[in-house]
């Protein structure tokens, strides 16, 4: 009996510890866990085995914050609320680790773990302590920290000329958002003037990607801080590295490209967004034309995504749906009407747009949106059509309730 006693203890003992480590309690379906290797390290300070033990617990604390913060993406913002809830509390979120390596160099003892964190009971924990309601923001800025200001071209004698177009015009960007933005209920501004710790924000991606803020010094600062250097609710930074060209001699060509990042910081709320990274090239034998295009697609897929992420984030408030007709004079080309209409549609405010009358010069549109009329005008009065060779005038009809009188004027200049 006694032989049966130990041999289930050794088996007992073997399942807990296995090769070199130990199984805490709780659930151990693979599709629950996330596995992630942490190492750490203490000081040898007389007992071997007391140090080989410290330094595991110290493996298994770097290991939780690895995964909370560079896996899940939770910001620095909230560390004294991850201390107390989540850190002190690691055992209940550690199902298993196993050792990998472990040796002692001088004083040190260092180990190396593959640990098995209990995820579904981690992201619903902190799910519940980092989701919470939003204040509303208003004021919405943009801050273009760099536009990539330069560009190089090869001159006739073979010497590189510097040509001193920006690659990014802040005030172009502007006004591609600030008509979007006014229908959606923003007061949407650019920021002229970029704090110089600002300006750092994007060329530091670990700072941002860690929730920090890195400041002058390198430093991380808050959300809350950045509301001293800054003005309105929520900042767009957004960051260009300098033009990359490249002469693929395959076929000739020049490859221009251009990297980019954005972030969102809410400063009504302190929170942060997680960066966006993204570049666009362009393959071309001509570099005016390229550079031009390079431009057109940057300043587009700005306005895509930035607007996307924002409408994410803050969606839009549901309203009762209402009903509105355009009467449009003016228009010159089909494709501008078209290309209008599908802006126009785009709107997340907007739940249908569709052609109700056609005569020489004038189209009807019976448009049904979810945005009280002033917003449908403040979008229709800032208006920039791709091309930016008209622009619109629109107001609503004094004689006729729920018609708005569109003007298209191609003579108007001032589209910056």
């Amino acid at each position: 009996m006694r032989r049966h006693k130990l041999f289930f203890g050794c088996l007992i003992m073997f399942l807990l510890f296995g090769a070199g480590g130990m199984a805490y309690g709780g659930e151990t379906d693979q599709a629950a866990t996330a596995p992630v290797v942490a190492r750490g390290s203490a000081v040898v300070a007389g007992d071997q085995l007391g140090a080989r033990q410290a330094a595991v617990d110290d493996a298994l604390d770097r290991a939780l914050r690895q995964y909370v913060y560079d896996q899940l993406l939770i910001s620095h913002d909230r560390d004294a609320q991850l201390e107390e809830q989540i850190f002190k509390l690691k055992d209940r979120y550690i199902l298993s680790y196993e050792i990998v390596s472990s040796r002692r160099l001088g004083d040190l003892f260092q180990v190396e773990l593959l640990v098995r964190i209990n995820r579904q009971l981690l992201q619903r924990e902190l799910s519940s302590l980092v989701k919470r309601e939003k204040e509303p923001v208003h004021q919405v800025v943009l801050v273009v920290s760099s536009a990539a200001a330069g560009r190089r071209q090869e001159a006739p004698a073979g010497e590189e000329q510097l040509l001193t177009a920006p690659l990014l015009e802040p005030r172009r960007l502007a006004a591609e958002l600030a008509g979007e933005m006014s229908a959606y209920g923003y007061d949407f501004s650019l920021v002229d003037e970029v704090p110089g710790e600002v300006a750092g924000l994007c060329r530091q991606s670990d700072g941002l990607d860690e929730g920090a803020l890195p400041g002058a010094e390198g430093q991380g600062i808050s959300a809350a801080d950045c509301r001293s250097r800054l003005p309105g609710d929520l900042a767009i930074i957004v960051c260009l590295e300098p033009l990359v060209e490249k002469r693929i001699a395959t076929v000739d060509k020049l490859l221009l490209e251009s990297r980019y990042r954005f972030l969102l910081v809410d400063m009504k709320n302190d929170l942060r967004s997680r960066p966006v990274a993204d570049k666009v090239q362009v393959l071309s034998g001509d570099f005016p034309a390229a550079f031009a295009s390079l431009q057109q697609q940057l300043l587009a897929r700005l306005h895509e995504q930035i607007m996307t992420r924002v409408l994410d984030e803050y969606p839009v408030a549901t309203r009762q749906e209402t009903t509105v007709t355009l009467r449009c004079t003016g228009f010159r080309r089909a494709a501008d009407f078209a290309s209008f209409r599908q802006r126009l549609t785009a709107l997340r405010t907007v739940k249908a747009a569709t052609v109700t009358a056609l005569a020489a010069g004038e189209l009807e549109l019976r448009v049904v949106t979810i945005a009280n009329y002033d917003l449908l005008l403040q979008w229709l009065n800032h208006f920039v059509p791709a091309e930016r060779d008209y622009r619109l005038r629109a107001a609503l009809d004094s004689q006729s309730p729920g018609l708005i009188l569109v003007q298209v004027d191609y003579a108007a200049v001032g589209l910056q």
